[in-house]
């Protein structure tokens, strides 16, 4: 309350002495709402009406050109070409490195849609080969059973003779000349 107080009295008396002063008065209260700190701003704002419009020009590029990082006031005028220069070449380098990755995807992609292809064909073999094994199972089945009865047939046959039953062939009677 106090400061606003301070600064509306400021300002009046300001106003009162000369018009081209009223412009830093105005920096100033704006500087003081906005949290500076006001002693520096009002400082500012006489020098700026000692040296007259061109002097406030001057300071006021040259603050805008000055930043304060810690301790150390950089002169971005001077590093902003080498900064520049640096994005310029990491940007550079990003988007040789981005193509290089996108060939490289683009191989990687083939390679897998080959794989996918052998795959399926791999697939299409195994398939293959399963029902040619159960065929071959089959066969073997079949096999064991011809062999199954032709052995239950021998032994039948062998039982059969040693009983006394003579085989049909044998019964027939030779055909001779009438």
């Amino acid at each position: 309350m106090k400061l606003i107080y301070f600064i509306s009295l400021l300002s009046f008396l300001i106003l009162e002495f000369s018009p081209s002063q009223a412009f830093s008065f105005d920096r100033a209260l704006k500087a003081a709402i906005f949290g500076e700190d006001s002693i520096d701003i009002i400082k500012r704002s006489v020098n700026d009406s000692q040296v007259g419009t061109e002097g406030s020009n001057k300071e006021r590029k040259n603050r805008k050109n000055k930043h304060i990082e810690g301790n150390e006031i950089l002169d971005v005028d001077k590093n902003k070409g080498k900064k520049l220069k640096e994005l310029r070449d990491k940007v550079k380098d990003l988007k040789t490195e981005n193509k290089r990755l996108k060939t490289e995807n683009k191989e990687l992609r083939e390679k897998l849609k080959k794989l996918e292809k052998e795959r399926k064909d791999l697939d299409n073999l195994k398939q293959k080969l399963n029902e040619r094994k159960e065929k071959l199972k089959e066969k073997r089945q079949k096999l064991d059973e011809g062999r199954k009865k032709l052995k239950s047939d021998k032994e039948k046959f062998k039982n059969d003779k040693q009983k006394g039953v003579k085989n049909n062939k044998t019964e027939q009677k030779p055909k001779g000349k009438r």
